[in-house]
């Protein structure tokens, strides 16, 4: 008897990854944008629930910085002392935050959802 595989329709949309980007603003400030995609790399159009936070080394550490806020999407949680934000994105998976270093420095962020930890490597703010 032979089995047959037979792709579930649609599968790759229920598939979620995030894509994490900075942006210098120049003057001590920066965004981070943080958007969920599908297992086909499109933007995935749902509101989706993520932990981001940002850090100094490439650790995967959080450490005591203030000046992380999201602009874009619902922030459900802010926890200053391990620069954490709990966010639901928009409609179309964005979430987007300020980070305000004061200064010029390198930072790092990370996203979770579902269990999955997304890096999006050094971050340089420049002032």
């Amino acid at each position: 008897m032979a089995t047959e595989i037979v792709k579930a329709s649609g599968l790759e949309d229920r598939i979620v990854y995030l894509t994490l980007t900075g942006a210098d603003d120049a003057d001590g400030t920066g965004s981070l944008t943080v958007q969920a995609k599908d297992g086909a790399g499109n933007n995935l159009s749902a509101n989706v629930l993520a932990r981001v936070w940002i850090g100094t080394a490439n650790d995967y550490g959080a450490d005591a910085l203030t000046g992380f806020t999201s602009t874009t999407g619902t922030t459900k949680e802010t926890v200053t002392a391990n620069a954490e934000l709990l966010v639901i994105s928009d409609a179309s998976g964005t979430i987007v935050c300020d980070v305000n270093n004061g200064g010029a420095g390198t930072l790092y962020a990370w996203a979770e959802c579902s269990g999955q930890v997304f890096a999006s490597g050094a971050i340089s703010i420049t002032a």
